[in-house]
């Protein structure tokens, strides 16, 4: 940028594409703070930026890692759904067993009684038996 005073007010300048200017002192000051504000609003919307891609970046990774435990949560859930139904199943299992084996005992216990029974007709036919071989023989 090339500027020439010609009058205390007014200054010739040069802009960027070369182009002859003729300003005021005041309004080339004023431009170019305009242009310094620029630049540095120019410099924190860029800082805006990255912040915000930063963000967006750490939103990313903490979906992933709720999605991840979310995941992890699902799946002890049905690992706990299937252990109370393999549970279920067990002690479903195990009452037909005691029935089956409550019906064994029974059918035992009343062969049982009748083989007391029968065993108690035997010794009692034997008796009789025994009575009448006395007889016989006295």
């Amino acid at each position: 940028q090339h500027s020439t005073m010609i009058d205390e007010a007014l200054e010739i300048h040069f802009d960027d594409q070369c182009n002859v200017r003729v300003l005021s002192t005041e309004i080339r000051k004023h431009g170019q703070t305009l242009e310094i504000d620029c630049e540095d609003f120019v410099t924190k919307i860029e800082s805006f930026e990255e912040s915000v891609r930063d963000i967006y970046s750490d939103i990313d990774d903490f979906s992933e890692k709720i999605n991840k435990r979310r995941m992890i949560a699902l799946r002890m859930r049905i690992m706990a759904n299937q252990e109370d139904s393999n549970r279920e199943r067990q002690i479903q299992s195990l009452e037909i067993k005691i029935r089956e084996m409550a019906e064994e005992i029974e059918q035992s216990n009343s062969t049982l009684k009748n083989l007391i029974a029968l065993e108690a007709e035997q010794k009692n036919e034997i008796e009789k038996l025994g009575g009448k071989i006395g007889e016989v023989t006295s």
